[in-house]
């Protein structure tokens, strides 16, 4: 059993992170770990639609074990959906711990394709707000532990800093390389070899967008600085890109976080930069794991850890899953 200490002391025993291939890792460890492939969830999901406060509609696929005291609820990255290989990965490991599981469906994303009129981005917290709802609502007795990967980070972290939160909360959130400084990130993408993943996001990003208005001309490529200025700023009821990122970016609010939160990332994320959590003032409903390498989602390690694979990744969510019970049990 864990002793009383600090929510941002507890320890999460985690064997430190070695990368794979130690070079260039920034890189490296992004398109290893997308590029090998995980096991898929073997277990069945039932599916639902959440009816969002502006009458939109997103998917959400869950399995219940009733027994369980916990829910595990994940929410992927930008213009991924909910059979990416991480969410897929955590969900499994959830499971074998025998906790209830929840992946969602951003609007527009898969089986939420025609079902709404208004786009996701990282500062729509509302509908991470109105999933917790309904499954509040629907699980009361159960503790609810939210995880948002990549931008999914981003929207959390804006839930649980947003002045306008009227109810409850998740008990706990973990973000994982989220972009905390979108301008930052935008500009780090149009650079360099990021070019390659700023590209990906943009084919992605083009069908997603279609979804709501197939009328938009598109360019062969458009930088997600200036697809922010242009389209999600206009469709997101901003004036315009920089609007967006000073809104919706939550480095400088997370003084005001309002429930235990994780942050996990990497000091060579090719396009989060480090200094912005690096200069984060320690709180104590913070708790900040800044690995020397891993790159974006990546942090695929140099030998098999827990069950038997790579991935220090999962490594990591089974250390806070862990802990978490322990610390539920004082």
């Amino acid at each position: 059993m864990v002793g009383k200490n600090n929510f941002n002391e507890w320890n999460l025993k985690l064997i430190p992170f070695k990368p794979w291939i130690d070079i260039c890792t920034g890189h490296t460890q992004t398109i290893i770990a997308h590029l090998i492939k995980s096991k898929l969830i073997n277990f069945q999901l039932q599916t639902e639609l959440v009816h969002l406060r502006d009458n939109d509609q997103i998917p959400i696929h869950y399995h219940i074990i009733n027994k369980s005291k916990y829910m595990i609820t994940l929410f992927h990255g930008l213009a991924s959906d909910h059979k990416a290989d991480y969410m897929q990965r955590t969900a499994i490991i959830a499971n074998k711990l025998g906790m209830s599981v929840c992946l969602v469906d951003h609007r527009g994303t898969l089986m939420g394709q025609g079902l709404n009129t208004n786009i996701y981005h990282s500062g729509k917290w509302e509908d991470a707000d109105d999933v917790f709802i309904f499954l509040k609502n629907k699980y009361p007795e159960k503790i609810h532990i939210f995880i948002g990967f990549s931008m999914s980070g981003s929207i959390l972290l804006n839930l649980v800093t947003s002045e306008n939160k009227m109810h409850g909360l998740p008990n706990y959130i973990i973000a994982v390389n989220p972009p905390i400084d979108l301008l930052k990130a935008s500009l780090a993408l149009g650079n360099g070899f990021n070019k390659i993943y700023d590209f990906r996001f943009y084919r992605k990003l083009k069908k997603l967008v279609n979804d709501f208005d197939k009328n938009l001309s598109w360019p062969i490529y458009l930088k997600t600085i200036d697809f922010d200025n242009q389209i999600t700023a206009k469709l997101g009821g901003f004036v315009d890109g920089l609007d967006y990122y000073k809104k919706s970016s939550t480095f400088y609010k997370l003084d005001n976080l309002k429930t235990k939160t994780f942050i996990l990332s990497s000091k060579d994320d090719p396009f989060i930069p480090v200094d912005s959590f690096l200069n984060l003032n320690k709180q104590e409903l913070l708790h900040l794991t800044i690995t020397d390498s891993g790159g974006h989602l990546g942090y695929y390690h140099k030998n098999k850890l827990e069950f038997f694979n790579h991935r220090w990744l999962d490594h990591y969510l089974t250390q806070v899953f862990s802990t978490i019970c322990s610390h539920e049990l004082i």
